[in-house]
């Protein structure tokens, strides 16, 4: 490692391997630093391991910070054109984009190719302990207990979600302001009698979810019900806005398609048919507990004429209260360094200073969004920093 480099990355996550890959291709000096034993370690998890790099319908409605994000909205093309320059074959399920092989490996592997190609240093198992201001730019100082000196320096750390590290602290030390990292992208734990009986058991719904009674934020697609443990993309997206340590409710629409005057001539309709009874009443149409949990609740053993309306109002709200999100599933972490500190795209008001991925308060839903952020901003930074003089 030599002592000065022009610019120095800090985490080879995907925002700060885009950075130093982007940089190598503008024929730009950069030292790339990684506290961890290799690159890309949450993105070798994304997807459950297929890796949703990006995808095609990116809007400014799917991220926290419209007014940041419309004027910084990650360019499709943008990120295409990056992956296919790097060797990568790419297919898509809808609008979201996969590496043909749905393996994150592949993604992996041309990115470490490229270093190579490009020649960036790469530090692994090397943390920054410690980013001090200097005379032209900055001091970077590392576990290994050596001191490197750059004019431009990006934070691209990531957050603690995954096992990561908060390194909210070296933003702070330059002066930047920061809001706490919260876990988002995770499930939420219940130990609700609703739940009872539906281990395991997937459906489509829509979703609400109400603090004080009120609705913060809605969502729909898969639920995933799990012992105390409400889980799936609809569950997920919902998690980024749970405020504080209020009680959340989760209210589910178990038939979006109806409403709740139809649901309930439905039930009534099925009386004829003798599929009223709490062990036949969910036969094509539900799981047999979801029934169990509403007659417990009703106190009733059947649908009748009288009871129609109320179950039809249950299977169009059904109510779980929740504990809290789970924080040891976070995918990612809301919070991170405000964009108030940021001008001219990704560099801060702290002359030399970028802030790209994860480290940054923007986080998005579900549907490679968050991936599609990060490998943006860092190649927004590259560029940017490459025209510099």
């Amino acid at each position: 490692m030599k002592k000065y480099y022009r610019t120095v990355i800090v985490g080879a996550g995907a925002s700060g391997t885009a950075a130093a890959i982007r940089l190598g291709q503008l024929g730009k000096e950069c030292l790339l630093i990684e506290r961890s034993d290799r690159i890309g370690r949450k993105v070798a998890l994304s997807g459950n391991g297929r890796c949703n790099l990006t995808n095609k319908n990116i809007t400014v409605e799917r991220y926290n910070d419209a007014s940041f994000m419309g004027e910084n909205l990650p360019d499709y093309g943008v990120i295409a054109d990056f992956f296919r320059g790097l060797g990568l074959l790419t297919t898509s399920v809808g609008d979201l984009v996969y590496p043909a092989s749905m393996s994150s490996s592949a993604v992996l592997d041309v990115l470490r190719y490229a270093l190579e190609r490009e020649n960036i240093p790469l530090e692994l198992s090397v943390e920054v302990v410690k980013v001090e201001r200097a005379k032209s730019g900055f001091s970077v100082y590392t576990s290994s207990g050596q001191v490197v000196g750059c004019r431009y320096l990006v934070l691209a750390c990531g957050s603690s979600a995954g096992g990561g590290a908060d390194s909210l602290s070296l933003a702070s030390s330059l002066g930047l302001s920061t809001v706490d990292f919260s876990p988002a992208l995770t499930s939420f734990l219940s130990s609700s009698p609703m739940l009872k009986g539906l281990n395991g058991v997937r459906v489509n719904a829509g979703a609400r979810l109400l603090q004080n009674g009120e609705v913060i934020a809605r969502s729909s697609g898969e639920i995933l019900f799990k012992d105390n443990e409400i889980s799936g993309i609809a569950a997920f997206d919902l998690s980024r806005f749970v405020r504080g340590s209020e009680k959340s409710v989760i209210g589910l629409d178990l038939f979006p398609d109806l409403t709740q005057a139809e649901l309930a001539q439905m039930l009534t309709e099925r009386i004829a048919l003798g599929l009223c009874t709490r062990e036949n009443a969910h036969v094509g149409m539900t799981h047999k507990e979801i029934f169990g949990n509403i007659f417990r609740k009703l106190g009733e053993n059947h649908v009748t004429q009288g009871n129609a309306f109320s179950i039809a109002s249950m299977l169009k709200n059904y109510e779980l209260v929740t504990s809290g999100v789970n924080p040891a599933k976070a995918q990612i972490m809301r919070g991170g360094v405000r964009t108030e500190c940021l001008q001219n795209g990704y560099e801060t008001n702290v002359d030399g200073l970028f802030v790209t991925g994860e480290m940054l308060d923007i986080d998005g839903a579900c549907g490679g969004y968050n991936l599609s952020h990060a490998w943006y901003s860092g190649i927004r930074v590259a560029e940017s920093i490459g025209a510099k003089s």
